[in-house]
């Protein structure tokens, strides 16, 4: 079984790149890559003010509120109140993007993907057999993940990171994001 676990409170805090937000970054593919060569990227985002979102370009980006409510903008599309548990909301990341959050702070998760890279990203709860890409599970509350026989507490913002062909249950709702290149 090939799972990494990522701690929330073990993610560094770091500005966005446009100095108006905060996040933590929990994965990016290749390890080490920089925001300038990665080919995915996710990472926890904090929104305590309104303000625009940072640009990048040629990335996809899917973003999921994790907590809170937030108005987010990417014109040329009609302005939407986004809450935690609905789909993500996919931009190109040279669009402009302005959210304004409703419920201080609100947390999201934002992924972001270069090229050839896709994702499924929905909200799961129960079982998942023989997983056909790599996942990412996030967690939105305290929740218990199942692999096998092992059993893992996830706290708020955590991540697991599963290899494809692995089993998992979950006993609440929490985030999953299916990872494939093209």
């Amino acid at each position: 079984m090939d799972l990494r676990i990522l701690r929330a409170v073990d993610q560094p805090v770091a500005p966005w790149r446009n100095g108006r937000g905060l996040t933590r970054q929990v994965a990016v593919f290749p390890p080490g890559a920089s925001l300038e060569d990665f080919k995915w990227r996710a990472s926890i985002a904090e929104i305590s003010k309104p303000g625009s979102f940072s640009a990048f370009l040629g990335i996809v980006r899917m973003l999921s509120v994790l907590d809170g409510q937030l108005l987010l903008a990417t014109p040329p599309l009609p302005e939407r109140l986004v809450g935690s548990g609905e789909p993500p909301i996919v931009f190109a990341g040279d669009d402009p993007a302005w959210g304004w959050p409703l419920l201080q702070p609100v947390y999201v998760f934002n992924l972001m993907l270069h090229r050839r890279w896709r994702a499924d990203v929905r909200w799961h709860s129960g079982v998942a057999h023989n997983l056909a890409a790599d996942v990412l599970l996030v967690a939105r509350e305290p929740t218990q993940l199942t692999i096998g026989a092992r059993s893992v507490d996830l706290a708020p913002h955590d991540v697991a990171h599963l290899r494809q062909g692995n089993n998992f249950s979950v006993d609440l709702s929490l985030l999953r994001v299916d990872l494939w290149e093209e």
